[in-house]
């Protein structure tokens, strides 16, 4: 198993609880529970695929972030971030 990147771990533990809750307030309950599945399995996939397992939770606990977002809270965030 290749050895974890500190960094991650402690970003993950720190931004954890933070990113639990902004899921929680801001996304369907079906949703948040599917987001949770996915981490589960992405770390199990990780660790049997021998890479990093914290990499892994905390990609899975952002890949549905926007899911539920409009296109024009979408547009908005984008506008804020002066992103084109």
């Amino acid at each position: 198993m290749p050895k974890s990147d500190s960094k991650v771990k402690k970003q993950l533990d720190e931004l954890k609880p933070k990113i639990q809750k902004y899921l929680k307030a801001t996304l369907s309950r079906g949703r948040y529970e599917h987001i949770t599945r996915v981490v589960k399995v992405s770390k199990k996939y990780a660790k049997k695929l021998k890479l990093d397992i914290y990499e892994a939770e905390m990609a899975a606990w952002l890949h549905d972030l926007s899911k539920e977002m409009t296109p024009r809270q979408l547009l908005l965030i984008a506008k804020k971030k002066k992103i084109k």
